[in-house]
């Protein structure tokens, strides 16, 4: 989804790409799992293989609205397209995953945010630089939930969100990782809406035959990679991504990845 004002200037509205009506037909072109190589993927990271996926996700964090109207979306996509639904969790960036942000009243029509640093002993929106990304992130039992006046929220229902966020928290403080101690916390905030779905982390990609002979070819030709990936960035030129370096060198060529330290965290 993106989000732009009208002609008229008037707030932001969300739209749809591509439309829903197009779902269908991308859906039917991209059914089952169509070869064995296709079949073990899927299998690998858990997900069926005899139907289409819709997949949907975002970091791991207690995200706003708008990003479960993604996970609404696709819920009902499937159930309309004969598709399972799916979950990603990009559990490699370094987002604050441990800032919760709710509204308070601080006068009659005044309102401002404010922030629950829910993991212990970590300063709200550090130095991303300096911040674990939330697959190397332990899982945490959550401090306290801000002692605000009832009366000082800006709606009532904000203090009972608060604490079933606080207790689906502790309730997965035994996860591997603070990714996946949120990943259980997100599905249990929206099962009265919707039921859970197969979860993937993105690390997890790193563990399927797929991504090794992906990382084959790229370490025989990385040159083919770096072009590929800038030709693909030139052809979308809204999305804005900048172009990889092509200058080879010690430094000068770049390629699409993500380097996570193993003593970062």
């Amino acid at each position: 989804m993106t989000v732009g004002p009208d002609e008229a200037g008037a707030p932001p509205a969300p739209t749809i790409h591509p439309a829903p009506r197009a779902w269908a037909g991308s859906l039917a072109r991209n059914g089952a799992a169509s070869s064995e190589r296709a079949a073990r993927f899927r299998q690998q990271l858990g997900l069926p293989t005899d139907r289409p996926i819709v997949l949907t996700g975002h970091q791991a964090a207690i995200w706003h609205p708008g990003i479960l109207a993604k996970y609404l979306a696709a819920d009902a996509a499937s159930h309309a397209f004969g598709a399972a639904p799916a979950w990603l969790i990009v559990d490699h960036d370094t987002n604050d995953h441990t800032s919760i942000r709710f509204p308070v009243r601080t006068a009659p029509g005044r309102f401002e945010a404010r922030t629950w640093a829910a993991a212990p002993g970590i300063a709200p929106r550090g130095d991303e630089r300096e911040r674990p990304p939330a697959c190397n992130a332990p899982a945490f039992h959550p401090t306290p939930i801000p002692d605000v006046a009832p009366a000082a929220f800006a709606v009532r229902s904000i203090a009972t969100g608060l604490t079933q966020i606080h207790e689906t928290l502790d309730a997965h403080a035994g996860a591997p990782s603070a990714a996946r101690q949120l990943a259980g916390a997100l599905a249990d905030l929206m099962a009265p809406l919707i039921p859970r779905a197969a979860t993937v982390v993105a690390t997890d990609l790193a563990r399927t035959d797929l991504f090794a002979d992906l990382l084959a070819r790229l370490r025989a030709d990385p040159g083919a990679c770096v072009r590929a990936y800038n030709a693909a960035a030139a052809a979308h030129p809204h999305a804005r991504i900048a172009a990889l370096s092509d200058r080879p060198g010690r430094s000068g060529l770049e390629l699409p990845l993500w380097h996570i330290p193993a003593e970062q965290g």
